[in-house]
């Protein structure tokens, strides 16, 4: 690609330079330096069919996210191992530790509180919105 660029410093409005040059970029990964090239391509050549493909091509990789294998599409020896022969030592890690973090909430800290007789509220908030439509 360094060759190509020091080709285009010298010829800038060559046009196939430049084409080659953003399909280059775009197949390396580099979407938005061949959006760059295929734009000052169109520049030079509005009706030029190749530098809409490459622009098109350029600007879909950049809005399109990249594939993630599905769990289902992976090999198994990328998959991790669920068979039990993981190097570390969950039951001797959890006897080092035992307890030394304590639940969040303990059972008995949770506050309960009884609403009782709750009629006596509802005539309270009655009477307020009587007042209020006095006014």
């Amino acid at each position: 690609m360094s060759s190509l660029r020091r080709a285009l410093e010298g010829n800038p409005a060559d046009v196939i330079l430049r084409l080659h040059l953003a399909q280059m970029l775009l197949a390396s990964g580099d979407a938005a330096g061949a959006i760059t090239e295929a734009s000052t391509a169109l520049g030079a050549d509005p009706n030029n069919q190749q530098a809409l493909h490459v622009l098109m091509s350029a600007a879909k990789a950049l809005t399109t996210p990249p594939e993630v294998p599905s769990v289902s599409t992976a090999r198994s020896s990328e998959l991790p191992s669920t068979t039990g022969s993981s190097s570390f030592d969950w039951e001797r890690a959890e006897h080092e530790i035992g307890s030394a973090v304590p639940p969040f909430v303990q059972a008995e800290q949770i506050p309960v509180t009884t609403i009782g007789d709750a009629s006596g509220r509802y005539d309270d908030l009655a009477a307020l919105m009587n007042g209020k439509k006095r006014r």
